[in-house]
């Protein structure tokens, strides 16, 4: 296995991981229990956990999805990696636009930092399928 194999898998597995410990941030931060007893802010705060729980079930696509294309090298894997990214992509850059809006730079960086992990993880498997395809092409 390649070091750059290596580093797909590595990213790919991050990316939930991070989303997880966000939300767990987002629970703490805000005090999820103070937040329900509150009526005025409760709707809120589950719609937004809900959100962040349907971005960290496609980080996990993108963790399996990376895995798999590391080591079975198929193009579904890869398909479910780069559907993935993009769902978590969608789903967290406006929420960081306006997090920097309202929240602030670290808020913004909180969120957006799994999407970045996703993209960079799409970004090599991407780039790994094109050498292949380009040295299978030299070769014949």
């Amino acid at each position: 296995m390649k070091n750059i194999q290596k580093l797909e898998i590595c990213i790919g597995i991050a990316t939930p991981i991070t989303e997880l410990l966000y939300i767990c941030y987002f629970i703490y931060y805000f005090g999820y229990d103070s937040l329900i007893n509150n009526p005025a802010t409760s709707s809120t705060v589950d719609e937004t956990v809900i959100i962040f729980a349907v971005v960290w079930l496609f980080s996990l696509l993108v963790a399996i999805g990376a895995y798999y294309d590391v080591t079975k090298q198929s193009a579904l894997a890869t398909v479910t990696l780069c559907i993935g990214a993009i769902f978590v992509i969608i789903l967290l850059m406006p929420i960081g636009f306006f997090g920097l809006l309202y929240s602030g730079v670290l808020s913004a960086v909180l969120v957006v930092t799994p999407a970045i992990l996703s993209a960079a993880t799409m970004l090599i498997a991407l780039s790994l399928k094109v050498k292949q395809e380009i040295i299978t092409q030299l070769e014949s």
